[in-house]
């Protein structure tokens, strides 16, 4: 129940719910620091009350830093869940903007300005638009199948073909010549100096770990 009242408020995982509750229980201690810090001050130590009242402070700023941390993860929160995606009825999916929920309809906002009314059961998360072309497919925030076609998709028209799914590698065909492939990426990646995707990458470390004996052939 608390759970579903927090991802109402853009929460939309645990850990912004711990976050969030680890701010309130910060804020209680910095307070008690504080009273605790005047106490010993009214004691007549002013060097250990002078001490315990900076160290007080800076907990109490430690806190309100958590807290406009934790109310920032929330805002972006509710950004994300205007954003979702839509299946249209020729099984393509498209971006859409969710104007308004009543109970299990939502009115959503087409591309082309076009208003829609759906179920909201219909609609699936999509991602910020600061994750569009991501190069590891586990950095998205929401996995489903329309956000990693959405994502390659990007990529490719960005001519970046390889794309990380965690250890997997994605490649799509370019059908055209990409500036990707020679002896100069080849030492790139023998090197480290280039961490992006590539077949290059897999390539060295299936090396290094069947010299160093770590596969079985």
């Amino acid at each position: 129940m608390w759970l579903m009242w927090f991802r109402g408020l853009g929460c939309v995982d645990l850990g912004r719910v711990l976050v969030s509750l680890s701010v309130g229980l910060l804020a209680f201690l910095s307070t008690g620091s504080v009273v605790w810090a005047i106490g010993v001050l009214d004691c007549g130590w002013p060097l250990l009350g002078c001490w315990v009242l900076v160290l007080a402070c800076a907990r109490v700023c430690l806190g309100m830093a958590c807290a406009m941390f934790a109310f920032s993860c929330c805002l972006l929160g509710l950004l994300w869940k205007l954003q979702s995606w839509l299946q249209l009825p020729n099984g393509n999916w498209e971006l859409v903007k969710i104007v308004s929920t009543s109970g299990k309809e939502s009115v959503v906002s087409l591309p082309e300005g076009k208003v829609r009314k759906v179920k909201s059961e219909s609609l699936i998360s999509a991602n910020p638009d600061i994750l569009d072309g991501v190069d590891d497919l586990m950095q998205l925030s929401y996995l489903n199948g329309p956000a990693v076609l959405y994502n390659l998709q990007y990529r490719y028209k960005q001519d970046t073909t390889y794309t990380k799914a965690g250890p997997v590698l994605v490649a799509s065909n370019p059908f055209k010549k990409v500036p990707l492939y020679g002896n100069d990426y080849i030492e790139a990646y023998k090197n480290k100096s280039i961490e992006s995707p590539h077949v290059y990458a897999i390539t060295d470390t299936a090396i290094r770990e069947m010299t160093r004996g770590a596969f079985c052939v």
